[in-house]
Order: C-alpha cells, then sequence, then structure tokens
C-alpha cells in the first residue's frame, strides 16, 4: 500500500454511492473534504481500522441529537452518513481485512491518539448520557486541541493530548463499572457547564460509596483538568506495572482475612471489588463454589547464618510442594471446623481473668488505663480493630451522622454503622411487597462501656479515642499481662478482635450474619450468605442477646464468683428496623403471591371433557404454583429446568438432590430438606405428569413419551453405571433443550410446544402489581430460617452456604442428613403454612 491508500479506498468508496444516489457530486468534491477530515482525526496513511471509525460514527448517527452533533463539529456532507449504511467492499483481500481490523496497532495511543479514541468506541457505553458524554469530549477535544498538544505542559512520558485521549478511552468502555457509576449520576444540566461537570467529578472521586480503583480516579482526574484547562508544566508520573494491568479487576488489589482456627499467617485472598447483585436477587458469587485462595506467609524472625545456602533442588522439589499443599489444606479445613476447644478462642476462664484485669484497670485513675480498658473492651464488644476503632466517633447530634456511637437525648449509647448492600434499591420497591431496609443501623452500647466513653465527652462530634495509646502500646500492654497469667492461653488484640465470630461458628449460636449488620464487620464466612439474609430488629438483637447470655455463662462456670458486665441489654430504636437483603417479600406480599397463583389455578380449571387448550393452560397454571413454592420451601436457586429429573426426590428420607451451583466434579452438589407439605405436592405432580401423558398422547406422542421416560427415570437409573448416570446428569443439569419434569407450553405459529421452565417464567408470569425477583423464595426462607432460630449450620446446609472444609457431603463429615431433615421438615412446614401454602392435587386427576 502507498502513502494515500486511506483517502484512496474512502473517496472510492464514497463515490461509488455518490454516483447512484448523488450523481452531482464531483469526484474532487468528496476528494477535498476527505484530505482534510482524515488529517483531523488523525488517520493512518495504511487505512487500518478505517471502516471500524466509520461504523462507530454511523452508530452515533442513529440518535438524531447525536447526528447533528456531529454534522455541526465535522461539518460531513449530505453524502457522507447515507453511505455509511452500505457495505464496503473490495476485491483486494487485503485491503478488505485492512479497512475491518479490529486490534490497534502500536504507537497509536501515541501517534494517534484521537483516531484510537474514535476506533475504541465499538466498545464504549451504549448508554445515553455515557454518549452525550462522549460527544461533549470531541466537541471539547477540538476546541482545546491547541492547549493539549503544548509542549511545555507535556509530561516527560506523554503530552496532555495522549494522556486525555488514553483516560477517556478507557473510562468510556462498557466493562468500566466505575465510570458507569457516574454516568448514572450525570443531570442534564452539568453536561452544558464543565466547571459544574468538574466539580461533580470531584464529589464522585472523593466519594466513600464509590468504592473506586485508583487508576479510575487518576483518569477522573485528568479529565477534570481537561474541562478547567488548568494544567500546570508536568512532572514525573508513577507508571502502573504491566502485571496490574494483566489481574482481573476484581483481584487487582486483593484483601486479606484469617481463615479461621489458624494464627495469622494464612490468609484468606479476597477480591478487593464486589460484584453488583443482580435485579433477580441472586449474588453473583452465590453461583459458584466457594472456593479459599490462601496465601502463608511465614514470620522470619530468626536470622539465618549466612553460611547456610539453600539447595535449589529442595527448593524446586515436586514431592515437597506437593506435601506444603496438601498441608495448607489440611489446616484450612481444620480452621473453618472451629471448635469451642480450639486455642485460637478465648476460653471462658481466660475471659473470666481478662475481665478482672480490666475492671482494675478501669479502678486506677491514669488516663492511659482507662484508654487501654475501653480499646480492649470496644474490640471484644465490636470485632473491630484498633485502626478501625480510630476511625469511629462520638456524637450527639443526628444531623452529624457517621460510624461510631450515638448518645440520644435520654443519655443511652447507640452503636450506628451503614449497611453495606450488594444492590442498591429499586423507587418500586415498596409496591412491589418488598421489605424496606436501612441505610444505617443503630445498637444498644451497654451502659458499663458507655460510662468509659463518656469519661472526658463534652458534647459535639468527638472521636471514639483520644489517641493517647498506639497499637504498639496496646500489644505491650497485653504481652505485660499474659506473661504474669500462670495458666491458659496468652490474650492479643487478634484473639479479642475474632472472638465474637469464632465464638458464633464454634458454639453454633447464632447465624453469624447478625454480626455482620449490627457491626459492619464484613465477615469472609458471610461474604456470599448475607446478601440473602433481611432481619428486623426484634430479630438481629434478640441474637446479640442469646449469644452474650452464652458466653457469660461459659464465664460463670469457669469462674462462678466473677462480677460480670452486663454485656448487651436490647432496647427498641426509634422505628422498627430491617437491614439486609432487598429482594426479602413480607409475609403478607407470600401471601398475595400463593393467593395469585390459586386464582389462577381455578380460572384455568378444566372441564369434564378436557379440551385440549384448557389442558394445556391449566398445566401452565400448575406448573407455576408448584415451582413457586419448590423455590420457597427448599432455597432453589432461580436457575433452568429446576428439577431436572423427579428421582432427585429421596421420598423416604425427606431430601432431594440439588446441583443448581456446582462444577463439572459435583463438588458443590447437595441434599436439602423436603417438608412433608412440598413432598406431598410433588407426589401429585407426578400424578399431574401421568394424566397430562394420556391426554395429550393423541395430539403431542413424542411428549407423552417423553414424560413416561420421566416417570421411569428410577428404574433407568438403576440400570446405569454411575459414570453413566452422571453424564446423563451433565445434560439434563439446568439444560435449556432437553426437556425436565417443570416445564411451560408455549405457543408458536398456532402449535404448543414445551420448554423448560426459565427464571424469567417466574417473573413474568406474576401478577403486574408484584414482579417478585426470581430469587424472592431463597431470601424469604433465609431470612425466616434465622428467625425461627434454627440452627445456623442447618441454614447453611439448606442454602447451600459453606467454606472448605465444611461440605455436608464430602467423606470427612459427620452431619447427619437425614436426623436434621426430620427436624427441619417440621420447622419448613409451619412456615409455608403461616403464608398459606398448601398442596394442590392436580384438577386432571378427577377429570380423566
Amino acid at each position: 500500500m502507498n502513502d494515500d491508500t486511506t483517502l484512496k479506498i474512502l473517496t472510492e468508496y464514497f463515490f461509488n454511492y455518490t454516483k447512484r444516489y448523488q450523481p452531482d457530486t464531483e469526484r474532487y468534491e468528496i476528494d477535498e473534504f476527505l484530505s482534510d477530515w482524515l488529517d483531523r482525526i488523525q488517520a493512518p496513511l495504511d487505512a487500518r481500522g478505517i471502516m471500524i471509525v466509520l461504523n462507530n460514527l454511523d452508530k452515533y448517527s442513529q440518535d438524531a441529537t447525536l447526528k447533528y452533533r456531529l454534522q455541526k463539529e465535522f461539518k460531513f456532507p449530505d453524502w457522507f452518513f447515507p453511505a455509511l449504511r452500505y457495505e464496503f467492499t473490495s476485491d483486494n483481500k487485503i485491503i478488505s481485512e485492512t479497512v475491518y481490523n479490529k486490534h490497534m496497532r502500536n504507537g497509536w495511543c501515541k501517534d494517534n491518539p484521537f483516531y484510537a479514541w474514535l476506533f475504541s468506541a465499538i466498545n464504549y457505553s451504549k448508554d445515553k448520557n455515557s454518549q452525550l458524554l462522549q460527544l461533549l469530549f470531541i466537541e471539547l477535544y477540538y476546541s482545546r486541541l491547541t492547549l493539549l498538544q503544548d509542549d511545555d505542559l507535556s509530561t516527560p512520558s506523554k503530552t496532555r493530548e495522549q494522556e486525555v485521549c488514553s483516560a477517556t478511552r478507557l473510562l468510556f468502555d462498557r466493562k468500566n463499572g466505575d465510570m458507569a457509576k457516574f454516568v448514572q449520576q450525570i443531570e442534564p444540566g452539568w453536561l452544558a457547564d464543565t466547571e459544574l461537570l468538574a466539580r461533580k467529578i470531584v464529589v464522585f472521586c472523593k466519594s466513600t460509596d464509590s468504592n473506586i480503583e485508583q487508576k479510575n480516579v487518576n483518569y477522573l482526574h485528568s479529565v477534570y483538568h481537561f474541562l478547567l484547562e488548568d494544567w500546570t508544566p508536568g512532572g514525573l508520573q508513577n507508571r502502573v506495572s504491566r502485571f496490574n494491568r494483566r489481574v482481573a479487576r476484581r483481584y487487582n488489589k486483593t484483601l486479606r482475612s484469617p481463615v479461621q482456627g489458624n494464627d495469622n499467617e494464612l490468609q484468606e485472598l479476597l477480591p478487593a471489588l464486589a460484584e453488583q447483585m443482580k435485579s433477580d436477587g441472586l449474588e453473583p458469587d452465590d453461583m459458584y463454589p466457594l472456593q479459599n485462595f490462601v496465601q502463608e506467609e511465614s514470620s522470619c524472625e530468626q536470622m539465618r547464618d549466612k553460611r547456610e545456602t539453600t539447595n535449589p533442588a529442595r527448593v524446586f522439589d515436586p514431592r515437597l510442594q506437593r506435601r506444603k499443599t496438601i498441608d495448607v489444606t489440611a489446616k484450612v479445613r481444620r480452621g473453618q471446623n472451629v471448635v469451642l476447644q480450639n486455642t485460637e478462642l478465648l476460653k471462658g476462664s481466660e475471659l473470666a481473668r481478662f475481665v478482672r484485669y480490666l475492671q482494675k484497670l478501669v479502678q486506677r485513675s491514669d488516663p492511659a488505663c482507662l484508654e487501654v480498658a475501653l480499646i480492649c473492651w470496644a474490640m471484644l464488644l465490636l470485632g473491630k480493630t484498633f485502626n478501625d476503632l480510630l476511625d469511629l466517633s462520638v456524637f450527639d447530634d443526628l444531623n452529624e451522622l457517621t460510624s461510631g456511637l450515638y448518645l440520644d437525648e435520654q443519655g443511652l449509647g447507640w452503636w450506628c454503622f451503614p449497611v453495606v448492600y450488594s444492590a442498591k434499591p429499586h423507587l418500586d420497591d415498596a409496591s412491589k411487597g418488598l421489605i424496606q431496609t436501612q441505610e444505617f443501623i443503630y445498637t444498644p452500647c451497654p451502659d458499663f462501656l458507655l460510662s468509659l466513653i463518656r469519661v472526658g465527652y463534652t458534647g459535639g462530634l468527638k472521636p471514639l479515642l483520644d489517641k493517647s495509646i498506639t497499637a504498639e502500646m496496646l500489644q505491650q500492654r497485653l504481652k505485660s499481662y499474659s506473661d504474669k497469667v500462670i495458666e491458659g492461653g496468652r490474650v492479643n488484640a487478634e484473639k479479642l478482635i475474632n472472638f465474637m465470630q469464632r465464638y458464633c461458628f464454634a458454639s453454633g449460636c447464632i447465624d453469624p450474619v447478625v454480626l455482620d449488620f449490627s457491626y459492619r464487620l464484613a465477615l469472609t464466612q458471610t461474604r456470599v450468605a448475607r446478601s440473602y439474609a433481611c432481619l428486623d430488629d426484634d430479630v438481629r438483637q434478640d441474637a446479640l442477646l442469646r449469644m452474650w447470655q452464652a458466653i457469660s455463662q461459659d464465664i460463670k462456670l469457669a469462674d462462678p464468683k466473677v462480677a460480670l458486665p452486663l454485656f448487651f441489654e436490647p432496647r427498641a430504636w426509634i422505628h422498627n428496623q430491617s437491614v439486609g437483603s432487598i429482594f426479602t417479600p413480607s409475609n403478607d406480599t407470600c401471601r398475595q403471591l400463593r393467593s395469585a397463583l390459586m386464582n389462577r389455578l381455578d380460572k384455568h380449571k378444566p372441564p369434564k371433557n378436557c379440551p385440549y387448550e384448557a389442558v394445556i393452560q391449566y398445566h401452565n397454571s400448575y406448573v407455576l404454583y408448584t415451582a413457586f413454592l419448590l423455590m420457597f420451601a427448599t432455597g432453589y436457586r432461580a436457575v433452568h429446568n429446576p428439577l431436572p429429573a423427579l428421582s432427585l426426590h429421596l421420598k423416604t428420607y425427606g431430601l432431594l438432590a440439588i446441583s443448581d451451583k456446582d462444577d463439572a466434579d459435583f463438588t458443590h452438589a447437595r441434599l436439602v430438606c423436603v417438608s412433608p407439605l412440598l413432598s406431598e405436592q410433588l407426589h401429585y405432580y407426578e400424578d399431574h405428569l401421568r394424566h397430562l401423558a394420556e391426554l395429550i398422547r393423541y395430539r403431542l406422542p413424542e411428549l407423552a413419551q417423553t414424560i413416561d421416560r420421566q416417570l421411569r427415570q428410577d428404574e433407568m437409573l438403576l440400570m446405569q453405571h454411575p459414570t453413566e448416570a452422571a453424564d446423563w446428569y451433565k445434560t439434563v443439569k439446568n439444560s435449556r433443550t432437553v426437556l425436565g419434569p417443570l416445564f411451560l407450553f408455549r405457543q408458536r405459529n398456532d402449535q404448543w410446544y414445551p420448554i423448560n421452565i426459565a427464571p424469567r417464567d417466574l417473573i413474568n408470569e406474576q401478577p403486574v402489581d408484584l414482579q417478585l425477583p426470581a430469587n424472592a423464595g431463597r431470601h424469604w426462607l433465609k431470612s425466616e430460617l434465622i428467625k425461627r432460630k434454627v440452627d445456623p449450620e442447618w441454614i447453611d446446609w439448606q442454602m447451600g452456604h459453606w467454606m472448605t472444609g465444611q461440605a455436608p457431603l464430602a467423606y470427612y463429615s459427620a452431619f447427619n442428613h437425614v436426623e436434621v431433615s426430620m427436624q427441619l421438615g417440621v420447622v419448613l412446614d409451619e412456615m409455608l403454612k403461616e403464608v398459606g401454602w398448601k398442596s394442590l392435587p392436580s384438577e386432571l386427576t378427577f377429570t380423566y
């Protein structure tokens, strides 16, 4: 290709259009316009990707406002946009591949920054506000081009033009979640005032709720200076390493958390950014088995002799590496099954001695002793680290609301923390019947701790700690105390901070999501489970009371003479608070849904002669009722083809095999409890399918045979090898094509076709005034089980939430499925009957 390839190709392309539709246009007119325009957009001479750029402009032109602004900026002739609707053709294969090449050439960001920006527009967000922002950038780019190319304002590595084009190109990418959040906040007036837009960018970057990645903050700062034209001569800038750019965005900066039951040398790696919860109420991380990524850090306190050299053979020995991996896995499994005898958990006797020690500190007049006592009590009662406590405040006016302790007009103390949600609520959630949750949660503070906090507090907004004690001083105090203890384990800050959560997991007294919500602990064990629980004040405070009563009882058993303070006292807030899942329906809403499903069954009840259309309509209604009851009773995730085989229902044991969240090896398959009410409904559904098959056998013989095979699936599986049965199950699990027992009829070209029930059906088939999320039953089940004080281990088993080493079906598990199912089934029946669910036999069984 020669130097004027791009101009020649485009001139020929547009001339082929004009000579057919606008014959008055001369070739030289096209050539003159394109020559100037290609220079303005910095198009390369080899025509690489030029049709990608034209297609991007064509997509902009589909909106009249955007088209007008582009036409005004570039002064496009009247033949330009109409020609873009037509395909570019060339007999030269090399040219065709070049103009449609979708890969950016190395060096474009430096030599052709604006062309690279236009080329990348195919990946930009198609949101209207985002597109308006993109057009605003184009307009401002040309008005500020002289400033952008000023060498005096360049940094040592790039010009301001290169910096701004690269920053906006990466910000406008549709995968950039941080920019999407900002775009959603844009109001029409912002784009008309560049100074206002710049100020809003600063506010967004400083917002604590945005959780913006640092690289995006840097990009937005470049845009801020671009809008205000206030650059100063550039200096050195930090360069992001290539490794960081290759890491997935969620794991670009990881968080660490200690594994339960282990020392701090073994830590779990967690993503720094949480996934946004889907609108159907499903936590994205809940669709995959919870895997622990751990990092073992050795504490090298003893210096190695310089004369000692490491044997390379041992460092790279695969047998030693495998043994280390096995050892780490075993430590994690043991840690996730912490018991009350664990050495990392403070025992009753150790707590009794430590309480006496703190009480002696309070009796002293030394302010430092009072501060140490306050810090230790706060760590024990809140589960907060020393640095977290430094960020807490004390205030007596709700207009100064922040994380910390609120003192009301009666002098009572309330711990106040913001609640982090996986998704934001919608304006119509209340009309749908979903429980409304709070942005801040208030939890009573014990009076004995309040007296310590009030020392020196004179009102207003003050820090909780006066910072006279550092973390090192605190550790030294605890070390001195532990050195003097004759019996029992040592006490350190880590044991105090993790005491509540370790006690909850070891004793099973309450569900740990209560701690998560009450004190904003963000426990790794509840990272997914917290998205499904919705708790009101009565449930939450009752759980906290039961936990501290159990702890007090353990302390009293170890030392009956110790004078224990009242660790927790329930108190009603100004109004009832609900916190947690925003997708949880109230009991009244559940009754309304159940009533609507029953009314639909009555409406489509077939006459005695069972006409074909009536049978189809009734079947659809009966499937929906059974499917919703299945979701609400088992916590089944809303997936395609739930209950892929009726043989998965183990009637004798009251269990149901579920694999709605799994991998190819079924590492997260589980058995769940089937309540007597649901078991009877599944029995009725089998009878329904049997009669349906006979009624449609003449019209739909193939479907009737499929139903016959489903009803005889038990016999067929018994004749198969386990490998064959596993292969069969992989094909039917969550399948959209292989028909399962729960299927609906859909009409196409006056013909009825069966399709597996899907999550969208659970939404679309609801009454218009409801439209609950597809996974609403899962949220309701978790919340109700916590409300009824069910053992947290049983709840996690039913919901499919467990950590590595806690799998109920694993070889090391002592979980008794049958015994638990018998007891849990009674609770589930009470819950279902309370909102009106019934086991309903099919009308087809009475008419045929």
